[in-house]
């Protein structure tokens, strides 16, 4: 009997916000564990379980672990394929990674090992997943660490014009300001490049927020967890820069990578059930559902759907809508996102019982499916 898990593998998936060594399976790890030290270190590992109070200090844990087996540039690429085949085994149709490059020994080399892996991994050669790439800049290392990623990046897409797409800007939320990368970002739009931005991720940097905005409006944000939600109003708690900053968000219909799991264990959302997600959803605003670091987490795309279903109480229906607003939202060419369109609308076509209002049996949502 069809399962909801076997449901939500079979969508056809965008994922848009994975983070290249946190989506590094402890399967992979364990495997470099073994093959480092000689020895089964498999059983030693911090585990994030789904309800562990310390996952985010476990999660600080294992990339600890995972920052110390990745040493080299066939490590690199070893681990870049298997994270685009795990996602691939997911049911995933388009893959943006993003990474922030290391000198192992040189950046050009971290980066080269990459694209190797992203341009070699099995499923993207047989057309399977399509997989391409950002740049990340951490905030933490500061304008000129930045600048030097940019520059990496426009020498970088003459060689590989249709896999690097632009940067993404992460890191510590508490480091720096926003406000410093923004001209930096817009110079990377003029390049006909794109930006994502970790944004609201802590609360009480609204100005920060908002002077951000009015500098530089990026193609899509991440998390937003302290962003007002559509529809609220001034108070003691909200701010009018807050809101202005929202009101921004929403005029220019900036998608929102939302990563449900991952708020979940690092404590800035309480529960899946109150997530923010829904709010947005039900203003009509585009969200994109991701995994974040699926490794660290232990989450998968399509189980990031089905906690959007099951626990933030995202109709089934919907799923159709928010896998078409997360593939007009990628950063591949418009003929790309009209391919990724038609996989998508034309799997519903196929399964209409997947739009239906109705409580249908699993294993009759998909009964053309092995």
């Amino acid at each position: 009997m069809q399962t909801m898990d076997r449901v939500f593998e079979k969508l056809p998936k965008i994922e848009l916000h994975a983070h290249l060594s946190g989506s590094v399976s402890r399967s992979t790890l364990c495997s470099l564990l073994n093959e480092e030290r000689g020895v089964d270190r498999s059983a030693s590992l911090p585990v994030i379980e789904n309800d562990d109070m310390g996952s985010l200090a476990r999660c600080f844990q294992l990339f600890q672990v995972l920052h110390s087996v990745i040493t080299t540039v066939e490590i690199v690429e070893r681990v870049t394929i298997e994270v685009i085949e795990e996602f691939a085994e997911d049911g995933v149709i388009y893959l943006e990674l993003r990474t922030t490059l290391r000198p192992l020994p040189t950046l050009h080399a971290y980066l080269e090992a990459v694209m190797r892996g992203l341009m070699t991994a099995p499923s993207v050669v047989d057309g399977k997943l399509d997989a391409r790439l950002l740049l990340s800049i951490d905030r933490a290392r500061g304008l000129d660490d930045a600048r030097a990623t940019v520059d990496l990046l426009f020498e970088s897409v003459q060689h590989w014009p249709n896999f690097i797409l632009g940067v993404e800007l992460s890191g510590n939320p508490a480091a720096n300001s926003l406000v410093d990368f923004g001209d930096l970002l817009n110079k990377v739009k003029e390049q006909n490049l794109h930006t994502s931005v970790h944004f609201a991720e802590l609360p009480g940097r609204d100005e920060e927020w908002l002077t951000f905005l009015e500098r530089h409006v990026p193609d899509r944000i991440g998390h937003a967890v302290f962003l007002p939600l559509p529809g609220c109003v001034k108070n003691s708690s909200i701010s009018a820069a807050a809101l202005q900053a929202s009101a921004l968000v929403q005029k220019h219909r900036i998608p929102i990578e939302i990563c449900l799991t991952s708020n979940v264990k690092v404590g800035t959302v309480p529960d899946y059930e109150v997530h923010h997600v829904r709010s947005w959803i039900d203003s009509g605003h585009p969200v994109c559902i991701c995994t974040d670091d699926k490794g660290l987490f232990s989450c998968s795309a399509s189980g990031e759907l089905q906690m959007l279903v099951d626990r933030c109480g995202i109709p089934l229906k919907y799923l159709s809508q928010i896998l078409v607003d997360s593939a007009q939202a990628a950063f591949c060419p418009e003929s790309k996102k009209a391919q990724l369109i038609e996989r998508i609308t034309s799997f519903f076509v196929q399964h209409p019982t997947l739009l239906t209002e109705k409580h249908v049996p699993p294993e009759n949502l998909l009964p053309n499916s092995q």
